[in-house]
């Protein structure tokens, strides 16, 4: 183990702070003692250098008196040389002064501002102990020279036509062999040398024999004492009259320590490119990897040793594994291995932080801990050296040189190498840290701009969004305002004309009358599509299941649609695939009525159509297809139903000749509110609502709805399919009433009690059902309805919901807690301008029988009424 040497250092500065820094650097160093001087001046340096023996100097180029060039031109001229190693401390960062500073005499230079400690620290320490090698260098040479000067040769002489040898008395003081040992042969000679050697010092004496010519040569041989001598030969061949090789003198030197000499000499230019390469490395390459590699490679070349290691530990338990290794053959590999040395806390954790080196030449030589002995032994160690890796004070791992074949005498050369590598490693790792955490910090900082960029965006987009949502809000607003007035006008105005003017003829009333109806269903299908509308967003949309036929449903919404399709004169068709009821795969077209499709050989309820629906909203999903292709397809145009069973779907294909949709709006076609263009709600009418609920009831079937285009202009195709149920056809059911049996029933002898507050509706009602021959009396308020009930007798109770004082709902609250003989059990059919799903459950939880909505269809209310009547009976 190395012990901690001193060195005295010179900080010529004029700055306070920087000397601070500076010294401050240099006393973290663990491996050295630092006694530092301080100078301001160029002069007060030159004079504590005088005074002092110093091992280096730290110059700062410009000081006041004068400047770093200066400094090393008087050092010269004091002591004719540069013998003290001089760094240069530039804040300008000239390699112009950087080059002037190192002819001037300078060992390095650093740049003020941008040095680490370990940069400082290892730039100084550098200077110093190359400093002191080519010192050292420098006083073998002369022992070199002296040693050449007064060299000992020896001679032989080989007479090669006897081939009898003789040796001089020297030689054997040369060859340090024994005075009694007798080189009597040339083979004798032969078997001195080193058998790596022997074959090339054979075949050069004998080339010179053929040849008549002179050599020279060096060789190895094995001393008395086991060790190594190198002797250079120098010999010249002889010959006699006939020019025949007569005989061979040679000289011999030994020229060890000039070999030992010239092998530190390229150790040290080996040492200082490798640290210079590898520092070249940490300073343009930011690979931790690539640089922790090359170091164990470059170092294991150089040392010639078996294993080198990059250890690196895991805290807080001291325990690591090895990051890096470069292994000699046949040597056990441990490059990743997790090692754990129950005595390394206790024995050198502090030592290391301190920058100790562990040298171990003998792992059996009883200097080890036994269980540090059993874990070296474990990876075939015989001897190793091992070097702390410190970043930014951390104790981060160890660079470790391991030899494996013997044990090794570690030289200082060697432990040198290993500490400058180590500095340049513990600065790699500094730098790799920094740059991760820049790339962090970096990539942090990209993507909180990315993240405000994405939030500014998505504000953008949200303010965007929610002015568009205010923009179809208002425009559905005043859609809405437009859409229900419209229909107002018309109403109101021939209902003015028909209660004034009394000269109208019968044909002029019944037009009015058509009008005044046509305008109210127009109304009614608003309101009806913005509670459907309200229902499909609050998920409260319900359907009525049973097995229906499609040929039924596309029939009745056909026949809904008829007139208005006449009055523009388009051609209508249902066209129906019989191939899936009849032997044949030709379309079969379907006038409308039952009858007729009786006569095409297409049943009402076909079984080939059958479908799990709502009738009424199955109804509802192809009179708005239909009724958006008469809106939309000009007179004389044509409007085509088709219905094909593909595999398990039943298809509704409905297309038109129309004005066709545009290809920008063809994936809106489906949204809510929204319409090609104001310019079409002016034109056409309507809320933008019909196709968004077709949508979503056929969803709600299990089914799915597409549209096409070919553009505008171009007419439009909506594709709608239905699951096929897989059943026979079912009977109708037993409670419901055909058309003719409601057209051949009427209410003759039923008393009904009609009650409602507002006297238009009540009047109406009434009218309606007296029509059919019914007895009605009316009470314009619950409490009024009360005070008739019990002497009324009626058959069915007809009472609206919403009432002043007591509504429809405690009405029949109270009329239920009578006793049946009092008509506590009488039918009752809630009527109300409430028309959503709760509005129909509250009505049936609290006792009605059915629920019809404000506006009344006459003939659906008198259907509505035979149906119960005919329950109760």
């Amino acid at each position: 183990m190395s012990k901690i040497k001193r060195r005295t250092i010179l900080i010529i500065d004029d700055c306070l702070e920087d000397r601070e820094t500076y010294r401050r650097y240099l006393t973290r160093d663990r491996n050295y003692d630092y006694v530092i001087l301080e100078a301001e001046l160029g002069s007060e340096g030159l004079e504590l250098w005088r005074k002092h023996q110093l091992d280096g100097v730290l110059l700062d180029y410009l000081l006041p008196d004068i400047n770093g060039i200066e400094f090393l031109e008087e050092l010269q001229k004091e002591t004719q040389l540069n013998n003290l190693p001089v760094v240069m401390l530039t804040g300008q960062g000239d390699e112009s002064v950087a080059v002037k500073a190192m002819k001037a005499g300078a060992s390095d230079y650093i740049i003020k501002g941008k040095t680490t400690a370990e940069e400082l620290r290892l730039a100084i320490n550098s200077a110093i102990d190359k400093f002191n090698l080519r010192a050292q260098l420098r006083k073998s040479q002369d022992r070199l020279e002296l040693a050449l000067d007064t060299a000992v040769m020896g001679t032989w002489e080989w007479n090669l036509q006897t081939n009898s040898f003789i040796c001089s008395q020297l030689l054997a003081q040369v060859l340090d062999i024994s005075e009694n040992t007798c080189l009597a042969t040339y083979q004798s000679f032969l078997e001195i040398i080193i058998p790596e050697d022997r074959d090339i010092v054979d075949r050069s004496i004998r080339y010179a024999i053929s040849h008549k010519s002179e050599y020279q040569l060096e060789f190895r041989h094995f001393r008395r004492d086991g060790s190594i001598a190198w002797i250079e030969s120098r010999g010249k061949i002889y010959c006699d009259r006939r020019n025949e090789p007569l005989r061979a003198i040679a000289t011999f030197t030994d020229i060890t320590e000039a070999k030992n000499q010239e092998q530190e000499i390229q150790k040290f230019f080996l040492q200082e490119r490798l640290v210079y390469q590898i520092a070249q490395q940490v300073r343009q390459s930011l690979n931790l990897k690539e640089i922790l590699e090359t170091t164990v490679n470059q170092v294991r070349l150089f040392l010639n040793c078996d294993r080198v290691v990059i250890f690196q530990f895991t805290l807080p338990d001291w325990n690591g594994r090895v990051l890096t290794e470069s292994v000699g053959s046949g040597w056990l590999a441990i490059l990743g291995k997790e090692i754990y040395d129950p005595c390394f806390a206790t024995n050198w954790v502090e030592k290391y932080k301190r920058g100790r080196v562990q040298k171990v030449e003998n792992i059996h030589d009883g200097k080890l801990t036994p269980c540090h002995v059993d874990l070296l032994a474990q990876f075939q160690v015989q001897a190793n050296l091992v070097v702390p890796i410190l970043e930014a004070e951390n104790l981060w791992g160890l660079l470790i040189a391991h030899q494996c074949s013997k044990p090794r005498q570690w030289q200082d050369l060697e432990i040198s190498l290993l500490r400058q590598l180590a500095t340049q490693v513990g600065i790699a790792i500094q730098q790799s840290l920094l740059f991760d955490q820049v790339k962090t910090e970096l990539s942090e900082r990209k993507k909180t701009q990315e993240d405000l960029q994405n939030s500014l965006q998505r504000e953008q987009f949200l303010r965007e969004e929610a002015e568009k949502a205010n923009r179809i809000k208002d425009e559905f607003l005043a859609i809405l305002s437009h859409e229900l007035r419209s229909p107002l006008n018309p109403i109101l105005g021939w209902s003015k004309i028909l209660l004034k003017d009394r000269k109208l003829d019968d044909k002029r009333k019944k037009q009015a009358l058509q009008i005044i109806e046509r305008n109210a269903k127009i109304q009614s299908q608003l309101i009806e599509d913005l509670l459907d509308i309200s229902r499909i967003l609050r998920g409260k949309l319900k359907l009525e299941a049973e097995e229906i036929s499609l040929v039924r449903i596309i029939s009745s919404a056909l026949e809904t649609v008829r007139l208005s399709a006449e009055a523009k004169d388009i051609d209508l068709r249902f066209l129906v695939d019989t191939s899936q009821q009849l032997n044949s795969s030709n379309l079969t077209e379907v006038i409308n009525t039952e009858s007729e499709l009786w006569e095409t050989g297409i049943e009402y309820n076909n079984p080939a159509y059958l479908v799990l629906g709502d009738s009424a909203r199955l109804q509802q999903i192809v009179w708005n297809l239909l009724s958006n292709g008469v809106k939309f397809t000009p007179k004389g145009g044509k409007l085509t139903v088709q219905l094909k069973a593909v595999e398990s779907q039943a298809q509704v294909i409905v297309t038109d000749t129309g004005k066709g949709i545009t290809q920008e709006f063809l994936p809106h076609v489906f949204d809510y509110f929204r319409q090609a263009d104001s310019a079409t709600t002016r034109r056409f009418g309507g809320l933008g609502l019909g196709l968004a609920i077709v949508r979503y009831l056929v969803e709600m079937h299990g089914g799915t709805v597409k549209a096409d285009s070919l553009g505008k202009d171009q007419g439009a195709t909506f594709t709608v399919c239905f699951p096929l149920l897989e059943v026979a056809k079912t009977k109708e059911n037993d409670n419901s009433l055909s058309t003719d049996q409601i057209e051949s029933h009427n209410l003759e002898g039923l008393r009904i009690l009609v009650v409602d507050d507002e006297l238009d509706s009540r009047e109406f009602i009434s009218f309606v059902l007296e029509q059919d021959g019914a007895e009605v009396t009316t009470a314009k308020s619950a409490l009024e309805a009360l005070q008739i009930f019990p002497n009324l007798q009626a058959d069915l109770l007809v009472s609206d919901i919403g009432m002043p004082e007591m509504d429809g709902y405690m009405l029949l609250r109270e009329i239920r807690s009578m006793q049946p003989e009092e008509g506590g059990n009488i039918p009752a059919i809630a009527l109300t301008a409430y028309a959503g799903e709760l509005d129909r459950k509250q009505a049936l939880s609290v006792g009605f029988h059915s629920h019809v909505a404000k506006p009344v269809e006459p003939d659906n209310f008198i259907s509505v009424v035979l149906k119960l009547i005919n329950k109760s009976v």
